[in-house]
């Protein structure tokens, strides 16, 4: 009997190539990315929001519990540029649902609440 789990390696390559090579190529407003260096600075602080482009309500445990996905989207891929252009845009960014897909993150009402959390802090 199939498990159904075979397609899943594959699947997880597919996402790997698809966001490697999104970072390979510059992506559209890539030049307008907060520096790195700011952002790992103040973490979970309103700075820290407004640098994010959020113009919701700041919830800190909303923002940890985003940037978490973030960091072990980082963690994944091992290469700095991913941990920023997940978090653009407050978190709206295509790189943020890749990394979800990435990292496996794909129980329906995990993510319905992952798209609540980056509703409520982008407003």
């Amino acid at each position: 009997m199939s498990s159904g789990r075979a397609g899943a390696p594959l699947l997880v390559m597919s996402a790997l190539c698809v966001a490697l090579w999104a970072l390979l190529v510059c992506p559209p407003g890539a030049e307008a990315l907060p520096p790195l260096g700011r952002q790992v600075g103040r973490p979970y602080t309103a700075l820290e929001f407004q640098d994010l482009e959020c113009g919701g309500r700041f919830d800190r445990s909303l923002v940890a519990q985003l940037t978490m996905v973030c960091r072990d989207c980082e963690k994944l891929y091992q290469h700095p540029e991913v941990f920023g252009l997940c978090r653009h845009k407050c978190f709206s960014s295509k790189y943020f649902g890749g990394c979800l897909e990435s990292l496996q993150i794909t129980e329906p009402e995990v993510v319905a609440d992952m798209d609540e959390a980056v509703r409520i802090l982008k407003g």
